[in-house]
């Protein structure tokens, strides 16, 4: 009962701008719609449509979906509508389903709050689009498919890849420096073998996705990865001082969790995540803004 409440509370948050406003409130809508045409104008999937120069640096995960949307007759203003508005809320509940199972139901309903009062989330919500939040899905179900079933864990790990550029990225320094890590533990055995097959081919069939949009998607953007300086962008998105002061509680009690989990998981995938993601903020490297 107290999950449903705190899931019509997030409905009730995210949704709410739909009837506030008489457009989407969200930044980049009005290309992500002619994205969303364009490429479902050019079928079958993975089949890349005549773009300007600008719209070519977007992978086509997203755009394979939705051009199947709306093949079966979706509308393209729902994509850009209450779709837009609903998958935060979607990648909320599979955040907290997978607390429930993997630290019990406390925790799951605990993780649902925390989303419900982020101030901080909900301004980074209103800064990107749902290319990001499904990014992050799949994201979030690849760790937790990773010891449980390799396949599906596969699977997702490739859809994270190619539906974001940087969210693929931090999943493939996660799993590198995961993968590392066993090695040093466990040396060369079975399990790691079958963890680096899995890591060559999420990076294979990943990377294969981006190769009609490599020049423009990739190229452009791998000597600015790791470098710092003027010329890197910091993300359309508030800075840390708005995301400490709105949300500081927050951050304070997930750095406490950081610290408590530490002793029994020693820097499983899921503490990786947030060891690269502070260091993207910290040292100021690409989009950093986005990793908080």
């Amino acid at each position: 009962m107290l999950a449903g409440i705190l899931i019509l509370a997030l409905l009730a948050k995210y949704t709410g701008t739909l009837f506030a406003f008489d457009v989407p409130l969200g930044y980049d809508a009005g290309i992500y719609r002619y994205l969303f045409v364009k490429y479902a104008g050019a079928w079958p999937p993975f089949m890349l449509p005549d773009l300007e120069p600008w719209a070519r640096e977007h992978p086509l995960g997203l755009f394979v979906l939705t051009s199947v949307l709306m093949k079966l007759g979706l509308p393209v203003d729902w994509l850009i509508g209450w779709m837009w508005n609903c998958v935060p809320v979607v990648l909320a509940c599979v955040l907290a389903w997978v607390a429930w199972r993997e630290q019990g139901k406390a925790v799951g309903i605990l993780t649902l709050l925390v989303a419900l009062l982020s101030v901080a989330q909900f301004h980074a919500f209103q800064a990107m689009y749902w290319k990001t939040e499904m990014a992050l899905l799949w994201f979030v179900l690849t760790l937790f498919f990773l010891e449980r079933s390799p396949l599906r864990a596969g699977l997702f790990g490739v859809a994270t890849l190619a539906t974001h550029h940087q969210t693929g990225l931090l999943l493939g320094l996660v799993l590198l420096t995961h993968g590392i890590i066993l090695v040093v533990r466990e040396g060369w055995n079975p399990r790691i073998r079958r963890f680096t097959f899995l890591g060559i081919a999420i990076a294979l069939f990943g990377s294969a996705l981006y190769a009609p949009v490599w020049q423009d998607a990739v190229m452009p953007h791998l000597a600015r990865i790791l470098a710092r300086g003027a010329d890197v962008p910091p993300g359309s998105f508030p800075g840390v001082r708005f995301a400490l002061t709105s949300s500081g509680i927050l951050f304070a009690l997930g750095a406490v969790g950081f610290v408590w989990r530490f002793r029994t998981e020693r820097f499983s995938p899921w503490h990786l995540a947030v060891v690269w993601s502070l260091l993207f903020v910290s040292l100021q490297l690409f989009f950093h803004r986005r990793f908080l």
